[in-house]
């Protein structure tokens, strides 16, 4: 690192980083990124936490700089982040970067501040690949140690990657950049409690990472200064949560031409990363049962880190959404029965055929696994025993921009929009670097204004 401290070198290449030295397949998926946020975003407009959050921030007010999208009216940056970046999080099936979503926090930051600035879709995506690299490197590195510990990785790593997308934004310079990082470092937190509990707040913190990040960007900018070993020292952010530095030579190895961005997945369903793999395998599976298989065992082997998330082995009973999307034997039930995976399946919390499978299902640990591989044992009752095993290829979880489409054309009777406004939305975000600012874009993605469309329709 040449003495430098770790905030001080990914400031470097946060302010150093211009829009010419991203390589075509980044500059693709920065795009897609952002095709699949927004499109979350609009079939997840009718969950309770996106109305709440918008309405705590039409009664917060604030300076009209940047459109609350649920709402539609115009608040702060850091307002609209919040509330956008929850909106974002509402189906849980956004973008995974190993267990953070990275993309809610940083595109919710990048969107309001760019509409706050009037900045280019140049700028803008140059900002979110910044911030991607930046948390996706962190991610990488370190989430194997922070998650046993307790601590959410979109919270910790988000708000880092949303100050680097900030402080691109905002035009800091090296020094006010690593300002920015060392303030976010210490704005960070979040438990993952909540989905061992089964509650809803873990939605607040993608909108605080998101909110904190233009926080600290903003606050860098008028000069409070912050640490310069914010994250390596010995009292820092990396021994507090991980409690290590070791990685943070290899975090910085590959800045600029690893690019994180790459390596981020999607979620063809609203369920728990983990839960993705083992759903599909499950469907597999049910195609070899046959309908009228008479099941009475499920043995569910994940990876360990996986299988001991909190949430993945809950059985029931269950009383809301985040315990049947977290759940691995809820998923899998659904999938050996053919059931559609949406909105109506998971709130399906006494549905009798999908609970005597769950009541049968048990999650193991398997060291031979590797992460989102799954390999599921069914037994039935005249003593027959298959199995099925499932490794994803990576085309299978990182889409083509083909893919994208299709899955949103899939999902539109859920969105506020018809199917030639999806198609306008679906190309503007294709030429995203050639907008001069990004006001038509929010148009296209504000739920009001489009509700508003439909019922003059």
């Amino acid at each position: 690192m040449s003495g430098e401290t770790l905030s001080q070198a990914l400031a470097a290449f946060v302010h150093e980083l211009r829009f010419a030295d991203l390589p075509a397949a980044v500059r693709d998926k920065a795009r897609l990124c952002v095709l699949h946020q927004l499109g979350m975003a609009l079939a997840g407009h009718e969950l309770p936490g996106a109305s709440i959050a918008a309405e705590l921030i039409l009664a917060d007010g604030g300076a009209a700089q940047a459109t609350v999208l649920h709402g539609g009216w115009r608040s702060s940056a850091m307002n609209a982040a919040f509330a956008n970046a929850v909106l974002f999080h509402g189906r849980v099936q956004d973008d995974t970067h190993h267990t953070a979503h990275l993309g809610t926090v940083l595109i919710a930051a990048g969107l309001a501040l760019a509409e706050a600035r009037r900045s280019s879709g140049e700028a803008f995506m140059t900002a979110l690949v910044a911030g991607y690299e930046v948390a996706g490197a962190l991610s990488r590195e370190f989430t194997a140690l922070t998650t046993p510990r307790g601590f959410r990785a979109t919270a910790l790593y988000g708000v880092l990657g949303a100050a680097a997308v900030s402080a691109r934004l905002l035009g800091l310079d090296r020094e006010r950049t690593a300002h920015a990082l060392g303030i976010a470092a210490t704005l960070a937190g979040g438990t993952i409690e909540p989905f061992a509990a089964g509650s809803e707040e873990f939605v607040l913190h993608n909108g605080q990472a998101a909110r904190n990040g233009i926080l600290a960007a903003s606050l860098a900018a008028r000069g409070l200064g912050a640490a310069v070993s914010a994250l390596d020292g010995q009292a820092g952010f990396l021994r507090a949560f991980a409690g290590s530095t070791e990685g943070g030579e290899r975090m910085l190895a590959g800045l600029g031409t690893c690019f994180e961005i790459l390596n981020v997945n999607f979620k063809a369903l609203p369920v728990c990363a983990g839960n993705q793999t083992p759903l599909l395998n499950a469907r597999q599976l049910a195609a070899q049962l046959g309908a009228t298989a008479d099941i009475v065992a499920i043995d569910i082997d994940m990876h360990p880190f996986e299988a001991r998330h909190p949430g993945i082995a809950y059985c029931g009973p269950f009383r809301n959404r985040v315990q049947t999307l977290m759940s691995t034997p809820f998923s899998v039930a659904l999938g050996l029965l053919g059931r559609a995976v949406d909105m109506p399946a998971l709130h399906a919390f006494d549905d009798p055929a999908v609970l005597r499978l769950v009541a049968c299902a048990r999650v193991h640990e398997a060291p031979d696994l590797a992460m989102l591989q799954s390999r599921i044992r069914v037994r039935l009752a005249d003593g027959r025993e298959l199995a099925a095993s499932f490794y994803p290829q990576a085309d299978q979880l990182r889409f083509s921009w083909a893919k994208e489409v299709t899955l949103l054309h899939g999902m539109r009777a859920e969105m506020p929009l018809d199917a030639a406004a999806l198609d306008e939305l679906i190309a503007e975000v294709g030429q995203l670097e050639q907008l001069t600012d990004l006001s038509s874009l929010v148009r296209r993605t504000s739920i009001c204004r489009l509700r508003q469309c439909c019922h003059e329709q």
